[in-house]
Order: structure tokens, then C-alpha cells, then sequence
């Protein structure tokens, strides 16, 4: 059986590919997606963006696009150059691609109206950017993603792309999945309910959603493991709808014939040749217990049986029954190459369910241990805590005594304040007024000492002068007294001036 379907006829190599339709390669995760996009992204015509509504999308600045690449995680993806490099172009300045929305990821992964209804505007306007991006760039625009088949058929009546569906045995992704979630990344087991519950406007998985409601978020849960089954056949068959190309990743790796139609169809695609020949099987890891294997096939079968109620054409229909027989068929070939090991697990989680028991036992005896322990010290705090009350009860009468104390003793001190100041400003104020009479002392005794110097010089004066008077009159009694003097010898010897006259 040709897993190619819809084979696709090109017309001639032209050069000018403006003129070439825009590839839209669909599937879901864990299913060789990035290895194909590697295939394709390696052509030399071909732009092709990888996981276009990645939530990472909204906020990717230029320096996360650079570095998110096979190497960041346990991805088993070829190392290649960065995922997100054809997006560089289109951030903004604030990071985030222009035209994405965060909830492009999940919220929209079906139409509000349904796998037959129709893109929002701001999908539409997105999706334009990138086509219009690829076409400046002189490449034909080959979009891929995991979170778009619900939507697959809604982007082709939109867009003229000529549609890639992949997928890979559906066991064999889950056994992905459960690898991966056994690593320590639980990503893509979450995205099982996180589809599933922004999806329930269409009606199959709404019902699938409830039918399991009890499943955990875990790889060995049978509910999960159903829900994840049927979720995906029905989503095989939605894509495989809107698909002019349906590659089967599982087939291509062990069937020569296969892996070159599936890369010569490709290469009709991009106008380049696509090498496929490295495709190869891989299987990951499944935890389930035992499950019944009537149980689990005819419950499969039955439901994959009423999925043509739910709008998928009749093609797509028998594509969803081949596809879930396939993955039960690896079900059971895992079954019974590890039917020996499902008893030696047995064996072992009985000796742990032992083991845990006893452990358990210990458990309980540590917590009544432990209960007791807690009791005494729940005494002994209570006890702490009532003599702690009993010194609060005291330190709270004496912290009331005290407040009256400092209340007495503030209400001194601003009497003390009031009457200080009072007895300043009176102060200040006798100062002020005895200043102002000794200024005005001064100034009457410096009048009176500027009047007794002036009084002083004139009395220098007066005194000077008769100073002057009394050396004149001392003078003329000198020479009176020299006169009479002479007159007195004269005198005696008895020569008298006027006798001389006679």
C-alpha cells in the first residue's frame, strides 16, 4: 500500500518563484517534523520557518533566536543551524515576531466553528507576513508546524499552499512522548489536555475529553494513553483531508521504494533535490502496565468507528481506521517482546510494594514517635506561652504606671518650656531695655566729657595765659626788686639821683 496520496504534478523547474505555490507542511509532535524541515530548509529555493506558531514566538528576541537550537534540550533532532534564524527579520524591537499572537499556539489549534471553519483575521494577516517575506527573499515559502493540524484544512481555503501531511506510527510517538517525559520534560505529554481543552468547540474531542475525564498527566496512565490515541487518529484523519501529500515518517525508514517517492515528491516541491535516505526508526520508552488487549482494540476500533459523524471525509476516514491499526499493531508487537519483562516488572514493584510497605510501617511508627514529641513540645510551648502572658500582664501594669510617669513628668517639662520661655523673653527683654539706658548713659556722659574737655582746653587756655601774666609780673618784680636794690645801695651811698639834678 502507497502511503503517497494526491501525487502532486509540477509543471517545469522554472526559476521564478513567485510564480511556485507556498508548501505548508503539517503533523504533531515527536513525529520527524524537524527532521523533514531540515530536508527541506537545506534547499537552496526553499525558506522554510520552522514551528510558525511556537508560543515562543511572542516574545523571542533576536539573541533566544540564535540560541534555540537542537543542542538547547534532549531534543535526538540533528544538529543544525538555529530554529527560529528565518524569523530574525521579522521581530520588533521589543521581541516577539510581527503578526503572532500567543494564542495562535493552542487556543486556536481548531476554528472557533470547527476543522472545516474558518482562520481568525489576525491568523490570516500572520500568515501573509511570512509568505510575503519569503517571497521578497526570491524563495518559495515552505511553512511548517505541530500546531496546526486542526487547522490545516481552514489554512488551505485561505491560502493556494500545497499541503504536507506527515505522521509517524502513532504508538511509536507516544512511546516519544513517554521518553521524553521520562527525561524530565513533560512538555509534550501536557500538550495532550492543553489541546484537548482548548479544543472542545469540536465535538469528537469534547467527547474523548470526557470519556477519559480521569486521565493524569502521565505516561503510564491507560486513560491518558487512550485519549492520546484516539485524539491523534482523529487528527491524522484531518490532516490527511486537507493533505495533497501524506508521508508516513515510520514507513519511509524501512521501505526504499517509499522513502524515494516521498523524496522525489518533495523535490518537485522546492525545485531541488530532497535526499531522504538517512530516514530511520526509532522507539522510545512506554511505562504502561498491563492492559487488556481485547479491551483496548475493540475500544479503539469502535470509536475510530463513529469518527465519520464528526465531519472527516470518507478518504480520511478509512486513512484513521489504517492509521490506529497500525499503532495497535505496534501495541501489541511491544507487548509481546516485553511480555517477560511486564512479569519481571511485576516481580519488582511487588518487592517495592514490600519494600514501600514495610517502609511505610516505619513511617507510622516514626510519626507516633513524632506525635509525641509534637505533644511535649506543644506543652511545652503552651507552658512558655501562659508564663510568657502572666510577665505580659505584669510588664503592662508597670508599662501603664510608667506611661502615667512619663506623662506627669512630660507635663513638667512643658510647664518647665512654657515658663522658660516667658522668663527669656522677660530677660531678653530687661536687657534690651538696660542696653538701651546704658547706651543712652553713655551717650549723655560722653556729651559731658567732650563738654568738660572742651571746658579743660579753654581753662588750659585761661591758665596759660595768666601762666604768661604771672611770668610778666614775676619778670617785673624781678627787676622792681633789682631796682630797689639798686636804689638801696644808692642809698647808702648817699647818692641820690635828684641831688645830682640840683
Amino acid at each position: 500500500m502507497s502511503l503517497l496520496t494526491n501525487s502532486i504534478a509540477h509543471s517545469g523547474h522554472s526559476a521564478d518563484f513567485l510564480s511556485e505555490k507556498p508548501i505548508f507542511v503539517v503533523s504533531s509532535f515527536r513525529t520527524s517534523s524537524t527532521w523533514l524541515w531540515l530536508k527541506i530548509r537545506s534547499s537552496a529555493n526553499a525558506m522554510a520557518y520552522c514551528e510558525i506558531f511556537h508560543e515562543a514566538l511572542s516574545t523571542i528576541s533576536s539573541r533566544e533566536a540564535v540560541q534555540i537550537s537542537a543542542s538547547s534540550w534532549q531534543s535526538k533532532h540533528p544538529l543544525s543551524a538555529p530554529y527560529f534564524v528565518e524569523f530574525l527579520p521579522l521581530l520588533k524591537d521589543g521581541g516577539g515576531v510581527d503578526g503572532y499572537l500567543p494564542e495562535m499556539a493552542f487556543e486556536r489549534f481548531i476554528p472557533l466553528d470547527g476543522v472545516d471553519g474558518e482562520l481568525s483575521s489576525s491568523e490570516v494577516d500572520y500568515i501573509a507576513r511570512l509568505i510575503e517575506h519569503a517571497r521578497r527573499c526570491r524563495k518559495i515559502p515552505v511553512l511548517t508546524c505541530t500546531r496546526a493540524l486542526g487547522r490545516a484544512k481552514a489554512i488551505k481555503k485561505v491560502f493556494d499552499f500545497r499541503v504536507v501531511f506527515l505522521y509517524r506510527n502513532i504508538f511509536h510517538q507516544w512511546a516519544s512522548y513517554c521518553q521524553q517525559s521520562m527525561l524530565g520534560n513533560n512538555y509534550f505529554i501536557d500538550t495532550i489536555d492543553k489541546t484537548l481543552y482548548r479544543s472542545r468547540q469540536d465535538p469528537f474531542l469534547r467527547n474523548v475529553s470526557e470519556w477519559f475525564h480521569a486521565r493524569k498527566s502521565s505516561g503510564s496512565c491507560i486513560e491518558l494513553f487512550y485519549t492520546f490515541l484516539l485524539m491523534h487518529v482523529y487528527l491524522a484523519a484531518v490532516g490527511h483531508d486537507a493533505a495533497d501529500l501524506t508521508i508516513n515518517a515510520t514507513k519511509i525508514a524501512s521501505d526504499p521504494q517509499l522513502n524515494r517517492e516521498a523524496a522525489d515528491q518533495l523535490s518537485q516541491l522546492v525545485l531541488s533535490p530532497v535526499d531522504l535516505g538517512d530516514a530511520k526508526l526509532d522507539f522510545g520508552y512506554v511505562s504502561l502496565p498491563v492492559i487488556s488487549r481485547s479491551v483496548l482494540i475493540d475500544t479503539i476500533q469502535q470509536m475510530t468507528k463513529i469518527m465519520g459523524e464528526f465531519g472527516i471525509s470518507e478518504r480520511a476516514h478509512q486513512f484513521a481506521e489504517r492509521a490506529a491499526e497500525e499503532a495497535l499493531s505496534e501495541w501489541e508487537r511491544h507487548e509481546f517482546f516485553t511480555r517477560g519483562l511486564h512479569s519481571i516488572q511485576a516481580k519488582t514493584v511487588a518487592d517495592l510494594t514490600d519494600r514501600c510497605n514495610a517502609a511505610q510501617s516505619e513511617v507510622d511508627r516514626l510519626q507516633v514517635e513524632f506525635g509525641r514529641a509534637r505533644d511535649a513540645i506543644q506543652r511545652a510551648t503552651q507552658e512558655a506561652a501562659d508564663r510568657q502572658a502572666a510577665d505580659h500582664v505584669v510588664a503592662s501594669a508597670e508599662c501603664a504606671i510608667l506611661q502615667v510617669r512619663i506623662e506627669e513628668l512630660t507635663a513638667e517639662r512643658d510647664a518647665l518650656v512654657v515658663r522658660l520661655d516667658i522668663a527669656s523673653r522677660e530677660a531678653i527683654a530687661a536687657k534690651d531695655s538696660a542696653l538701651a539706658e546704658v547706651t543712652k548713659q553713655i551717650a549723655t556722659l560722653s556729651s559731658e566729657r567732650k563738654k568738660l574737655i572742651d571746658h579743660a582746653a579753654r581753662l588750659t587756655e585761661e591758665i596759660t595765659a595768666i601762666q604768661a601774666e604771672l611770668d610778666e609780673a614775676i619778670a617785673a618784680r624781678d627787676q622792681l626788686a633789682q631796682r630797689l636794690k639798686s636804689f638801696d645801695a644808692d642809698k647808702r651811698g648817699g647818692w641820690w639821683p635828684w641831688r645830682s639834678a640840683e
